[in-house]
């Protein structure tokens, strides 16, 4: 046995070893006639290389040596070649070897120590030819101050700078030596390495993107496709920029059949991908074969007790499946619950033919949520008051306002979609992350770009315990654009081939871990599935909406005064739901009845006049028969209906089959809705104010200027004229007009006062003619596309939305907080029948 102090002292000698070992530097000095100059190099002995083509070198400063290409690197052992990308000075394939720390010269395929220094004037002469240099200093001889950020960038009060498509991933001190758009360890921005995937040989970084450059025996790449390596009988797909007719199985649309059955989907369908596909990830799990969601059906209208039931579709009917319960695992889809549960229900479904499982949202019951605050009598049970539409509030936001909104008297606050929306950290359209994504959604969840589970959880009861409900943004007409989803797309734009990949879902904000929401569109598309060897065809596995959940896409000319094309249309390219689906209407009523089972009070329908109003009354009958046979008293829901030429068939006409008003009452009726439950189910008025609807017989909900407008260039449907303004199109100098508008919603509306809901806008104003969203999500420095897309990147930076001491009209940047305007809010309470309540009472001092 070695004696404890020769083992100490070996440990000692380690350490010295190791230290003089990270504190050596070796410097190289190139003379090349290349403009662009990368060193290749290992300081292991060999055992690991930094990505080809290398870090890039700097001009050296030392007049020894002008001109010549220049870098330090921190070891005393290096083995390096040079290339310039495309040709290599590698020692005649031998490698150079330095083995000492110190300055040294390459020329001519020979090393040699470099001339000394004699002036090494604010740093360390490690060796006679090297000048380390001290923070604040850079140069040959630690002469110049400041911080030397390359031939990349600039030093701004301290800090590197870099130039377009450079960054300081792997720089010494920071130096901007990475380059985005060649650097196989970071391809397009830090940390994003190309890496071999299933079937893949060799791949390399260009542009900024990965790109396939071999694949293993019996694989091949397509032509102008390098995105995937596929089996050598596989069909590449379309020549060109050509892309496939939009597929419908079930031939052209007609009058007499607007839905496609299942069986005639054939083998279009059950396009996720599945272990070892070259795009899988673990965290789709078993979507390839299986489809779940969970379906609370409560017993009877006292909701003390619901069944939880699992529904499932199935590509293998021979698989047997095993539900999992909070982990108690059996082969039985449902479970019953009552008020003695107390916590949230995790559902898994697992499969004993793959072992793959599929994982559902969380689950809770009604009698979970913290209970309502006691509003007065004058709220009519939940049915009547004011909403303040707080557009692009954050959950966490939200929940801090809350308490003003319940002091102030708002009945509930409209929040954003309630399940996951479209995200893609690139430019598209011209803005970043724009604000339209927050109507293109990818999944039925109760989180999104706007927060987690837990902060939505946190939001409901924390405005519950104010009397202040919440109000979900139902987007149930339509999925993503078309081309917006996880696969590769093209289309040809003026001669020129644009191709773009895979768009992501704001899911991959909060849950790291858990699984991804896959689901596909079928426009654009050029190339097969490589799981059914058919094009693509709308279809959401995450969602369990299978393809006989879309409507086959109409391509025929727009007309606004025909109720099939209003339905089955794909409004502004957008895939649209099939609602008349049996199975897609009970697929709906879930996600609706999970809400209110969450604490929810009721929602916004989006683009309603594009569903059929005896589709929403079957939605609707579900949702009831789910809610334990009745409609609660406090659930209220409203309909965008965007009225314009074709009013008097959407609202006006008792005969209309195509009314929202008068027809989707009957619908209603025949469904089982008593008459008090229809009022329950509202439009919003959007003819109001030039041309409200009044019948005292079907409530309304109305609004001054809402988002659509705001957002949008111009609204020929909804025209104000000298009634309203847009307040954030006009900006801060129209915040006096705007108060009267919104007041007069409240004192004197125009035409009639039939609403039994009145929605208050607070958005945002836009951010140098900008119209994203400012949560921090639309700001350029969340951009992780292409170098040259970060680049161009057009966002809008971070401003919170909460902010305690607002009295209301914020005028600049950020949030516009409309609601905290205390001539609002008690021309409000005035219309309630509630005392006038001043900025002392809201806690303001103002």
């Amino acid at each position: 046995m070695r004696p404890k102090s020769a083992s100490v002292l070996c440990l000692i000698l380690c350490l010295i070893t190791l230290c003089i070992s990270c504190n050596a530097h070796i410097a190289v000095y190139y003379k090349t006639n290349w403009d662009t100059v990368y060193i290749h190099d290992s300081i292991d002995g060999g055992k690991t290389w930094n990505s080809v083509p290398g870090d890039e070198l700097g001009t050296s400063s030392n007049p020894s040596y002008s001109g010549w290409k220049y870098s330090i690197i921190n070891s005393n052992d290096l083995i390096f070649d040079m290339t310039n990308g495309h040709d290599w000075d590698n020692n005649n394939g031998q490698n150079y070897h330095i083995t000492d720390k110190g300055a040294y010269t390459l020329q001519n395929g020979q090393v040699a120590p470099a001339s000394k220094i004699s002036d090494c004037q604010h740093g360390t002469l490690e060796t006679p030819n090297l000048c380390v240099c001290d923070p604040g200093y850079y140069g040959y001889n630690c002469a110049r101050k400041g911080k030397n950020c390359g031939p990349h960038g600039r030093d701004v009060n301290g800090e590197c700078v870099c130039d377009a498509n450079y960054g300081t991933c792997k720089g010494v001190d920071g130096i901007c030596m990475t380059d985005f758009l060649n650097d196989n360890s970071n391809c397009g921005g830090c940390g994003k390495k190309c890496t071999k995937g299933p079937k893949v040989a060799l791949c390399q970084c260009g542009s900024g993107e990965c790109h396939i450059t071999a694949c293993l025996k019996n694989y091949k790449m397509c032509p102008n496709d390098n995105t995937q390596c596929y089996p050598q009988d596989y069909s590449c797909g379309l020549p060109g920029c050509e892309t496939y007719q939009v597929p419908n199985p079930a031939g052209d649309l007609t009058k007499d059949d607007i839905h496609t059955p299942s069986s005639k989907f054939g083998d279009y369908g059950w396009q996720a991908p599945r272990p070892g596909d070259a795009d899988y990830d673990e965290r789709y799990g078993g979507l390839s074969a299986v489809m779940a969601y969970g379906s609370i059906q409560y017993t009877d209208p006292s909701m003390t007790s619901a069944n939880l039931v699992i529904v499932t579709l199935q590509k293998h009917t021979d698989d047997k499946l095993v539900f999992c319960f909070d982990g108690k695992c059996s082969s039985n889809p449902q479970k019953k619950y009552d008020t003695s549960h107390r916590d949230i229900v995790n559902v898994v479904v697992k499969s004993t033919k793959t072992g793959l499982k599929v994982t559902l949202n969380p689950i809770r019951f009604v009698w979970q949520a913290t209970p309502m605050k006691q509003r007065p009598d004058n709220y009519e049970g939940g049915k009547k008051g004011a909403v303040v539409e707080l557009f692009g509030w954050k959950y966490t936001d939200v929940a801090r306002e809350c308490e003003f909104m319940g002091k102030a008297g708002y009945l509930a606050v409209k929040v954003q979609t309630m399940g996951h929306l479209l995200d893609f950290h690139a430019n598209y359209g011209g803005q970043f992350n724009p604000w339209f994504f927050n109507y293109q959604p990818t999944g039925y969840d109760f989180e999104s770009r706007y927060g987690s589970y837990s902060e939505f959880i946190d939001m409901v009861d924390t405005c519950r315990s104010h009397g202040v409900g919440i109000i979900n943004d139902f987007i149930i007409n339509h999925s993503t654009g078309s081309g917006n989803d996880m696969y590769y797309h093209r289309n040809d734009n003026g001669g020129h081939c644009d191709v773009w990949g895979p768009k992501t879902s704001s899911q991959n904000l909060f849950r790291k871990n858990g699984p991804l929401p896959w689901w596909i569109s079928s426009g654009f598309a050029y190339k097969a599935t490589p799981r059914t060897g058919n094009p693509l065809i709308n279809e959401n596995p995450y969602a369990a909406l299978p393809p006989s959940s879309y409507h086959a896409v109409y391509g025929g000319s727009i007309s606004w005064n025909d109720p099939l094309i209003l339905n089955a249309m794909a409004l502004s390219g957008l895939t649209d739901i099939d609602t008349s689906d049996d199975y897609t209407q009970r697929r709906i009523a879930s996600y609706i009845v999970e809400f209110i089972s969450a604490g929810g009070q009721g929602g916004r329908v989006d683009a309603a006049k594009h569903i059929r109003p005896q589709d929403l009354a079957g939605i609707f009958k579900y949702v009831r028969k789910f809610l334990g046979g009745h409609i609660p008293e406090s659930m209220v829901m409203y309909l965008e209906v965007l009225t314009g030429g074709e009013r008097d068939m959407l609202i006006g006409n008792p005969n209309s089959p195509y009314s929202f008003t008068y027809g989707l009452r009957k619908y209603l009726l025949a469904n089982g809705f008593s008459n008090e439950e229809a009022k329950n189910i509202m439009i919003w008025d959007a003819s109001y104010p030039l041309q409200p609807f009044c019948d005292s017989n079907y409530p309304t909900a109305i609004e001054n200027d809402d988002f659509d407008e705001s957002a949008s260039t111009g609204s020929t449907s909804r025209d104000l004229q000298d009634k309203g303004v847009v307040l954030t199109k006009v900006g801060p100098s129209a915040i006096n007009q705007h108060r009267e508008f919104e007041k007069r919603l409240f004192t004197s509306p125009y035409g009639c006062d039939n609403a039994r809901l009145k929605l208050v806008l607070s958005s945002y104003w836009w951010y140098q003619g900008i119209r994203s969203v400012p949560d921090g999500y639309s700001d350029c420095k969340m951009c992780t596309g292409t170098a040259q897309d970060c680049k161009e990147c057009v966002g809008v930076p971070y401003f919170p939305a909460y902010k305690a001491d607002s009295c209301g009209y914020d005028a600049g940047d950020g949030y516009t907080r409309v609601h905290r305007d205390i001539q609002i809010i008690n021309a409000m309470r005035q219309w309630m029948g509630l005392s006038d309540i001043s900025h002392a009472d809201l806690g303001l001092n103002c």
